[in-house]
């Protein structure tokens, strides 16, 4: 009987020395706080994974999420006034009773886990304020020895005098972990309840609050048992701490809960355009809260950021379809796939409104982006930018301005046009309309190779050119030494379209942070590139193009166009830059290694770039284009003279086989009005076999002795005297 009562004694002497040391243990932490914790020790972002969203405006002005940016886990924020009473109750209830009594650690609790410790060996300690593990939660720090359970304490000690009891309680509950990949209660009721947060009813606020503990056990999808077990618990728990009355009780209990397993997982999928656009938000984060490139990278994917950005999901979703099955569109060969980009701004504003960078399907995150990142040889797109739009803007020539299509030889190389011979005198308009290399090269020496250079670098703020770029042949041709980006090319064209005024394409407006405070207000820099009738006049020859020239396949529907097609002279890029009055937009398609595009009838560029802007204009009211007064539109300027030889066989262009036929030339020269001569060439001359007695073409019938082979219009009459 001694001996057990001496044991007795000894146990409870432990018990004593056991809490007095645990109260010295937090005693001694609070006297080392200073050293503990440093004094900026910021509770509200260190280690915070909150998605960021992106908004878009719709047609109303209302501001739409567009998609999410996740870091590491799936988390939206939720402020306390949105989540029920019911819900923070239950957590309370089951994870710490004495929540808002105690000063962010329990004595009571602390005592009997570190018993636990003693006794046991149990090194998870348990015993956890809401305050430590929201410690635990934001700094990621799971470790589980005594050294890391006294700074937690003191951690959490420390959040209770700088932050109110709502504060600890609203950033705990959207940091929680709660199975499936959920963290935070908002996400955690889309996932299972397919709710909203504020919508839970009590039976789901304590089945959401029960998953807590050990999440996997206490899943409601792969355990429900043991969550309504769980559920059931924390009712009860509830109800004793009159936190719910009875007849709140057993309605909680009656119900039956409906689990939906709603796909709420992080969007881990990033499109051109919310890629380009984080890429722009690191950057200017950095730029201007004078941040590291980390921190900046932290914040926007991971800072629960609110971003206003500027694309139209309706393009963006167009311009991603279109381009990633391009065999629906043009020859697409999966084993030597060609490769494209599309960029899509409102020449208004210079919001950007679509981006893609790829043909065909996308192999992965942070791929190359094609429309940004790439620079390929403009070709013939570039004549309306370095020849034509800057010779309006300094009144070096008009649209009625002729100059002679003929044979031009720089240095060694002799300038050729995409059809054979020459068309003679034509205009300036007819020249733009059909793509003339020779008249590019003219009407470039007129101008001035400085003004051309100047104006596509400082008007056009082209960034790849340099000093070797300052010829004839890359600037009338399109031959330079770097490139052009799709981007900077349908920034510059956009300066046509909205009559000389340059708008920096931008992907953002503003972003907020989670308060919902300005962090970042992105003004578009506009300024006066070219003159309005300069700008307007190269509108009206661009319409000429898409009107009654090389890009007319670009046409849809009644809406007016303009644009140009670009092909350079070894056929390794094609182009088409092209706008609305709506909307400017390039495409660019070639091999990421250049090299000859082959097996393509219509140029594969214009055909996207139609099945694009087909898409992006459903819906829209067809408008017209703000026409200055006194420019003239499309053909209606006076026609220059062109003098062509024809077949006066077919009237089509001649060929040598015309010039051979057997009954002699069958050429004429002939004078046509600008854009009335033919353009195709003839096809009726070819070889046949000819009976020399009747000089008709020969049947089966006629001799062979008097069958021979000659150069004969095909549509000739046959022989009917044998």
């Amino acid at each position: 009987m001694k001996k057990i009562l001496n044991m007795r004694f000894l146990k409870l002497f432990l018990l004593c020395l056991l809490i007095s040391g645990t109260i010295g243990i937090v005693i001694t932490g609070i006297v080392i706080y200073n050293i503990a914790v440093s004094e900026d020790f910021d509770y509200n972002s260190f280690g915070l994974e909150l998605s960021s969203v992106i908004y878009y405006t719709d047609e109303n002005g209302n501001e739409i999420e567009y998609e999410q940016i996740a870091g590491k886990e799936n988390r939206l924020w939720c402020d306390i006034e949105d989540i029920p009473k019911y819900l923070q109750d239950a957590f309370v209830a089951i994870e710490d009773e004495r929540f808002y009594s105690h000063s962010g650690i329990d004595i009571k609790r602390t005592a009997r886990a570190t018993l636990n410790y003693v006794f046991k060996g149990d090194s998870s300690f348990g015993g956890s304020t809401i305050n430590q593990q929201l410690v635990k939660n934001i700094t990621g720090d799971s470790d589980r020895s005594p050294k890391r359970k006294v700074i937690e304490m003191i951690r959490a000690f420390d959040m209770d005098r700088k932050m109110s009891k709502e504060q600890i309680l609203e950033m705990y509950l959207n940091t929680i972990y709660l199975s499936q990949g959920c963290n935070g209660v908002k996400t955690a009721a889309d996932k299972y309840f397919g709710k909203d947060v504020s919508e839970l009813t009590l039976a789901e606020c304590a089945s959401i609050a029960g998953i807590t503990q050990y999440p996997t056990r206490y899943d409601p999808i792969l355990n429900p048992e043991n969550n309504n077990a769980k559920k059931e618990l924390i009712l009860g728990k509830m109800l004793e701490l009159k936190m719910i009355s009875k007849e709140e009780y057993d309605g909680a209990m009656s119900e039956k809960l409906v689990f939906q397993n709603n796909d709420v997982e992080a969007n881990n999928y990033e499109s051109y355009y919310t890629e380009m656009l984080i890429e722009t938000l690191i950057e200017d984060i950095q730029h201007e809260l004078s941040v590291s490139k980390t921190i900046a990278t932290r914040m926007v994917y991971s800072g629960g950021l609110k971003i206003y950005a500027t694309v139209d999901p309706k393009i963006q979703d167009a311009a991603e379809k279109v381009f990633e099955n391009p065999a629906d569109y043009i020859p697409y060969n999966t084993d030597n796939p060609i490769q494209g980009a599309i960029f899509v701004m409102d020449q208004h504003n210079g919001h950007v409104k679509a981006v893609v960078g790829s043909l065909g399907e996308r192999s992965g995150r942070r791929t190359l982006n094609r429309a940004t990142s790439s620079l390929r040889q403009p070709g013939s797109t570039i004549k309306p930018l370095s020849v034509y739009g800057p010779g309006f803007e300094y009144g070096t020539f008009t649209p009625d301005t002729i100059f002679n299509d003929k044979a031009i030889t720089i240095g060694s190389h002799t300038i050729k046009n995409y059809y054979s011979g020459y068309k003679g005198p034509i205009s300036v308009r007819y020249a733009i309309q059909q793509s003339v290399n020779t008249v590019a090269v003219e009407a470039l020496q007129k101008l001035g190779i400085s003004r051309s250079y100047n104006f596509m670098t400082q008007n056009l703020r082209f960034t790849t050119l340099n000093e070797s770029d300052m010829n004839v042949s890359p600037l009338a041709l399109g031959g330079l030494t770097n490139g052009v980006s799709v981007k900077e090319m349908t920034a510059a064209y956009a300066v046509i379209a909205s009559n000389g005024t340059y708008h920096t394409p931008v992907t953002y407006v503003r972003v907020e942070d989670q308060d919902g405070k300005v962090i970042l207000e992105n003004e578009v820099e506009s300024f006066d590139a070219m003159k309005p009738i300069a700008a307007n006049t190269i509108l009206s020859c661009l319409r000429s193009v898409t009107s009654a020239g090389t890009g007319t396949p670009a046409n849809f529907g009644n809406m007016p166009l303009g644009g140009k097609t670009g092909t350079t002279d070894d056929d390794k890029d094609r182009w088409f830059m092209g706008f609305s009055p709506y909307y400017t937009a390039g495409v660019w398609v070639g091999y990421d290694q250049p090299k000859q595009i082959t097996g393509y009838g219509t140029n594969p560029a214009i055909v996207l770039w139609k099945a694009v802007m087909q898409k992006a204009h459903e819906g829209l009211p067809v408008k017209q284009f703000e026409m200055l007064e006194g420019v003239v539109q499309k053909n209606d300027s006076p026609p220059a003279i062109a003098k062509v030889e024809v077949c006066i066989d077919s009237g089509m262009l001649a060929t040598s086989m015309c010039q051979q036929d057997y009954q002699g030339s069958r050429v004429v020269e002939k004078e046509f009005a600008d854009g009335e001569a033919p353009t195709e060439y003839c096809t009726m001359h070819q070889y046949a076999q000819i009976d020399s007695t009747t000089g008709m073409l020969a049947t089966s019938n006629c001799p062979m002795s008097a069958v021979v082979t000659r150069i004969q219009a095909v549509n000739g009459v046959y022989c009917d005297q044998h």
